[in-house]
């Protein structure tokens, strides 16, 4: 196959999933005030993945897990967030009238792009990492080739959290193991967004930049984001969780607990260490709401 199109053809998998991701988020986040695009992109994603990574597990459990069924799973996101796709395209439509503001976005692209390309050629190169070929992706295909999530007996860690696996899985039955790197690399991406979001939240563009450098000049992170880890998407799923909590905090409005409680819940179901940030968030919510009555944001956030 021509590089180009194999460049191509991973990029278009990668792509139907994160699209899928956002309509269903989108969809499950109705009328939540986001502060600008750069908050809503990586939220409505984020808690997207996680619940069609949690779909894709139940589909496991119940021994239909095949490439129809996850294709089925997609598909179905974009009718249930039909809603979601309308008022982007209008609100798409909207910035292409504004010159300053499409030249600006269209910078950002370019910029993003640059960055992008050399980590995503690094992520198309044959996984050779110790944990992704000792049992992230031969836990992804055993379940993708029996049709059915269980035990492993024959991997070095029989039992353990699968959520990110479950989209490994989906995207070896889409493609093949190149494409579940790319996974990680939309989480490294997400978490590249959300850290300008924040800054252009609670402090200033400035800011962002800086904490965009901490975050892509890290060689281990940079390491994370080209191979079959899950550490990028307990990392993005972490950031969302404590986003969200900071704008309760901000807003009162008990829908970011929502967004917290299942963003923390999709860590935790990640990595054992995203435990901590359930744990965590849920002590600093109910410290939070000491003095008033049978802390209902505490108990919203437990919940979900």
């Amino acid at each position: 196959m021509p590089v180009p199109l194999f460049f191509l053809y991973h990029l278009l998998v990668v792509a139907f999933m994160t699209a899928s991701a956002y309509a269903l988020g989108k969809r499950l986040l109705p009328g939540l005030s986001f502060h600008s695009a750069w908050e809503e992109l990586p939220m409505t994603t984020a808690i997207g993945l996680g619940t069609i990574a949690t779909a894709i597990l139940l589909l496991g459990l119940c021994g239909l897990l095949y490439r129809s069924s996850v294709i089925a799973v997609l598909l179905a996101c974009h009718v249930v967030g039909w809603t979601a796709w309308r008022s982007t395209w209008q609100r798409l439509r909207a910035v292409a009238w504004r010159a300053h503001v499409a030249k600006r976005w269209v910078l950002v692209f370019l910029a993003a792009l640059t960055i992008a390309m050399p980590l995503a050629w690094r992520a198309l190169y044959p996984p050779v990492q110790f944990d992704a070929i000792m049992y992230h992706l031969p836990a992804a295909k055993a379940f993708a080739l029996s049709h059915r999530v269980g035990s492993l007996p024959a991997i070095r860690f029989v039992v353990f959290p699968q959520l990110n696996e479950m989209l490994f899985a989906a995207a070896m039955l889409l493609y093949d193991d190149l494409t579940a790197q790319l996974v990680s690399l939309l989480f490294f991406a997400l978490t590249c967004v959300l850290v300008m979001a924040w800054a252009r939240r609670f402090g200033a563009w400035l800011t962002g930049f800086m904490g965009l450098a901490l975050w892509i000049g890290s060689p281990l992170v940079l390491f994370l984001a080209t191979c079959a880890y899950v550490e990028m998407a307990a990392a993005a799923f972490a950031a969302v969780a404590v986003y969200g909590f900071c704008c309760w905090t901000q807003t009162a409005d008990r829908r970011w607990l929502v967004v917290s409680g299942l963003s923390a819940g999709f860590a935790a179901g990640t990595k054992y260490t995203g435990l901590y940030f359930v744990a965590a968030i849920s002590l600093a919510v109910f410290l939070r709401e000491l003095r008033r009555p049978f802390w209902k944001p505490a108990w919203l956030f437990v919940a979900s």
